[in-house]
């Protein structure tokens, strides 16, 4: 039985990682997990998608989100470049989004990282909107374009 995706993608050999929680990947796990999973010189491509508990790089709406991002969300960005060099393979690039923290996490990021009472509020009310319906649209529009460039 042919699969929808291979139905629209025949042609395609691609290797679409989806990573959830910021302590999974920045821990090393994730990194090694995906190793194990690509062959040396596959003939793969990966593309990555990553939900995280941080703002996006790029949100100009919160003045501590490049410098949060970096600390915090991009090690998990790098593991896919890191693992698609070491493999030999294509990098199609990655989209990420914030995404609900586990009880833990939200307890870690307001001890370490967030703990002035009122960036902590405004990211509480921030973070429980994602992924959101566009952030969703966008990972879609993403995939599309990772799968359909050559």
């Amino acid at each position: 039985m042919v699969s929808t995706f291979e139905r629209e993608f025949p042609n395609t050999k691609y290797l679409m990682s989806f990573f959830k929680r910021h302590e999974t990947i920045t821990s090393g796990g994730s990194c090694s997990t995906l190793r194990a999973r690509i062959p040396e010189n596959s003939p793969f491509s990966i593309a990555g998608f990553y939900t995280h508990s941080c703002y996006t790089r790029d949100d100009k709406r919160f003045k501590r989100a490049e410098e949060i991002f970096d600390k915090w969300a991009a090690k998990g960005l790098r593991t896919f470049e890191r693992v698609s060099r070491e493999k030999g393979i294509e990098y199609k690039g990655h989209f990420n989004c914030m995404g609900v923290p586990n009880p833990g996490i939200e307890l870690f990021i307001k001890n370490t990282i967030i703990q002035d009472e009122d960036e902590w509020r405004l990211y509480l009310e921030e973070v429980k909107k994602h992924p959101s319906p566009e952030d969703l649209e966008n990972a879609k529009l993403f995939a599309r374009k990772a799968l359909t460039s050559q």
